[in-house]
């Protein structure tokens, strides 16, 4: 399972740079590069509802769509480690998968 670092502070999932789902989804099926693809796991924080009370989950399951991505494996990612984008995101178009490598 692929190590997560996540810059999406701006999502409820995320603590400290590290996200606290069990694992999330890459968006981007005919994604040719990195800003072509998603954190379909993203929710946007109201301030009100947040995971802090949950901890960090480094090494996850991440399911991808991103078929054009040398690390996904049937639809799987298989990545050593997986960097999210998307400081100050307000929905999911707004982050990307930044370790998206086109085959």
């Amino acid at each position: 399972m692929p190590n997560l670092k996540c810059d999406a502070c701006s999502c409820t999932h995320n603590k400290d740079y590290n996200c606290c789902l069990n694992g999330i989804a890459v968006g981007g099926k005919s994604a040719t590069k990195d800003s072509s693809t998603c954190c379909i796991s993203f929710v946007e924080s109201d301030g009100a509802m947040t995971n802090y009370s949950q901890e960090p989950v480094y090494s996850m399951d991440i399911g991808c769509e991103a078929t054009n991505c040398v690390h996904n494996h049937s639809c799987t990612c298989q990545a050593d480690e997986v960097s999210i984008c998307g400081d100050h995101a307000c929905n999911c178009q707004e982050t990307q998968c930044s370790s998206f490598c086109c085959k």
